[in-house]
């Protein structure tokens, strides 16, 4: 009996510390052992209800604390690509990934409002992650090496394909609904 009271203890405890990313638990943590935990969901106005301030303040916050990192990496990126380092370019492409993936779990543990434009702000947001983690894919399967020429050419048009629906999607809808929100994310 005290050994399943023990076991119970610690599953329960191992469970609070892998929902709070806490220590060993921090899945979250890219190479450089900088961290994207979640962000706890914070609820403002009456009844607990999410205000589209309170929601624009609290999407600000984390994407501010993700500015920075994001920018470096993507001048990284450009830098190993104008270097004809693809290798390097595709190591910098998946960390850009990694970096967005951080966000939008944050950006998700953030509560919407009851606001159309921020939910499908939200929604292409998310769209904008799987689309960099696409092109992230293919560009790590072209930098492999021995991968043959003709590999190499089709994983670069098809991340490059990746990256031009990223941009559309960006100039076309989130821009837009980013600037009519007044929400500030890399």
């Amino acid at each position: 009996m005290v050994v399943l009271t023990l076991v119970g203890t610690v599953a329960t405890v191992v469970s609070v510390l892998l929902a709070m990313g806490i220590g060993p638990f921090d899945l979250s943590a890219d190479k450089d052992g900088k961290t994207s935990a979640p962000v706890a969901p914070v609820a403002n106005g009456s009844g607990g209800a999410q205000t589209l301030e309170g929601w624009v303040a609290k999407v600000n916050e984390v994407c501010g604390k993700e500015t920075s990192e994001f920018t470096n990496r993507l001048q990284a990126k450009d830098a190993a690509l104008d270097a004809g380092d693809l290798p390097g370019y595709a190591a910098e492409l998946a960390q850009l990934s990694r970096r967005m993936d951080g966000i939008v779990t944050q950006l998700k543990a953030v509560p919407l409002p009851e606001d159309g434009d921020a939910e499908q702000w939200r929604e292409a947001y998310i769209k904008r992650s799987e689309l960099l983690a696409e092109s992230a894919a293919h560009a790590l399967a072209m930098a492999e090496p021995g991968t043959a020429e003709a590999d190499v050419r089709t994983s670069a048009e098809m991340s490059d394909a990746k990256l031009a629906e990223l941009d559309t999607l960006d100039n076309d809808e989130i821009k837009p609904l980013a600037e009519k929100l007044g929400v500030s994310c890399p």
